[in-house]
């Protein structure tokens, strides 16, 4: 009967929560119409099951509240953060577009005089005196 024990007992915080399937459940029901000291454990875990409802609901720590505060002001640089990282990133990618753009473009090229430019201007001669 100590096999069956262990794993009534093993089982017993499933059968107090009703967490227990219909067929696990009757096994546990037979066992403890059978055995005083298991009903004994589940009375004893109904009794801590109530201490421990009463634990579960309590106001949180101040601890928890500045936690919260932290984790939200964190949160908020690593927005702010991420927003100028993009802006630097188009500023840097627009002024590099800017800067190619004046490299690609052709520069007026200055030739000597063309052939009618040439002809047409008037030269004078070299004199000797």
């Amino acid at each position: 009967m100590k096999k069956q024990c262990e794993i009534v007992q093993d089982l017993l915080p499933l059968y107090v929560d009703g967490a227990l399937k219909a067929h696990t459940e009757e096994y546990v029901n037979e066992h403890l119409g059978k055995c005083e000291v298991c009903q004994l454990v589940k009375q004893e875990l109904l009794q801590n099951d109530n201490w421990q409802s009463t634990l579960n609901h309590r106001e949180p720590f101040p601890s928890e509240t500045g936690e919260k505060e932290f984790v939200g002001r964190i949160r908020s640089w690593k927005k702010r953060t991420s927003i100028v990282g993009i802006v630097l990133i188009l500023l840097v990618s627009v002024i590099s577009w800017m800067i190619g753009k004046n490299f690609q473009e052709p520069q007026p090229v200055i030739s000597p005089q063309s052939d009618v430019e040439q002809k047409t201007s008037l030269s004078v001669p070299h004199l000797k005196i």
